[in-house]
């Protein structure tokens, strides 16, 4: 985590818009709010749900 904090920290620190995909558990939260607050960076949450939905290995 600490790492991909790191990159994303510099690339909002020169305003470069980019895509950081994460579950961003419980535990992982505050340190990506943490960089969102620090640069005052807007942020984009898209959650996506699987509903009804049947996934087949079959071609």
């Amino acid at each position: 985590m600490e790492i991909m904090y790191y990159v994303a920290g510099q690339l909002m620190s020169v305003v470069q818009p980019f895509i950081m995909e994460n579950n961003f558990e419980y535990s992982s939260q505050q340190g990506i709010k943490n960089l969102l607050d620090k640069y005052q960076y807007p942020a984009i949450t898209a959650l996506v749900a699987l509903r009804d939905c049947h996934i087949s290995d079959k071609l």
